[in-house]
């Protein structure tokens, strides 16, 4: 009984939460994206620096 009502339920959300679920996905994917980006930038400036720092000396 419960689980028949607790599918019907899960019919009823599982479309609206798939629409939620891949914009979330892709926003999370842009985010995360970005945020990838910007620590390579960083890591990659940093490792510039150092190796500007080791040929100067």
């Amino acid at each position: 009984m419960y689980r028949k009502e607790f599918s019907r339920y899960i019919q009823l959300i599982a479309p609206i939460f798939n629409v939620f679920n891949r914009h979330f996905l892709l926003s999370f994917n842009i985010t995360n994206a970005y945020l990838t980006i910007k620590s390579i930038a960083i890591s990659s400036r940093r490792c510039t620096s150092n190796w500007l720092a080791i040929s100067v000396n």
